[in-house]
């Protein structure tokens, strides 16, 4: 899972590199993000020395550097300045990032309405589907079962036209009652 987000991250890093013309300087943390997603501290010491460093380190990095598992000598050439880039590349390296998460985050409350939308969709076929869904899975399911009163006698329900019909009721009689004689059931 790390490496699949920092590999979506170098990605998306390089795509906004190539659109501003350069590829971002990196962050401290960006550093700690490669080093617990698996990149050698010889590693990233090399992706520095392309890209620098964005960032100075001060104690509150140190110690993320520290828990990343950054080697003594990635630490110390890292707060020695020798990755560091210019004031003016670095404030440019921030706007940038800024711009791209403000993107991201319209982006993703796009994809979030869209989906919202989907799903509203989605429940408005599926309770479009039920009632007629519900009357086959009855109709199937007391097929060759039903009688029907008629005329004082009991007789075979035609199966045919249940499955026709937009609403099925069933009436159980109490246990042990007979019916009426003169019953108006038709």
């Amino acid at each position: 899972m790390r490496s699949l987000l920092v590999i979506v991250f170098l990605l998306v890093n390089a795509a906004l590199g190539s659109v501003s013309g350069g590829v971002l300087p990196l962050t401290v943390k960006d550093v700690c993000l490669m080093l617990r997603s698996g990149y050698s501290s010889d590693a990233v010491q090399r992706e520095l020395s392309v890209r620098h460093l964005a960032d100075t380190c001060d104690a509150a990095g140190e110690t993320a550097l520290k828990g990343a598992g950054a080697s003594p000598t990635l630490i110390e050439a890292i707060k020695s300045g020798a990755y560091e880039t210019s004031r003016a590349e670095a404030l440019a390296a921030i706007e940038q990032r800024a711009a791209q998460a403000q993107r991201q985050a319209l982006e993703t409350q796009r994809l979030r309405k869209m989906d919202s939308l989907y799903q509203a969709q989605r429940a408005r076929e599926r309770a479009a589907q039920r009632p007629h869904e519900t009357r086959a899975a009855v109709a199937d399911l007391v097929k060759g079962d039903l009688v029907h009163w008629n005329n004082g006698s009991v007789g075979r329900f035609d199966d045919e036209t249940l499955g026709s019909k937009k609403l099925i009721a069933l009436y159980f009689p109490p246990t042990g009652a007979e019916p009426a004689v003169n019953s108006p059931c038709s």
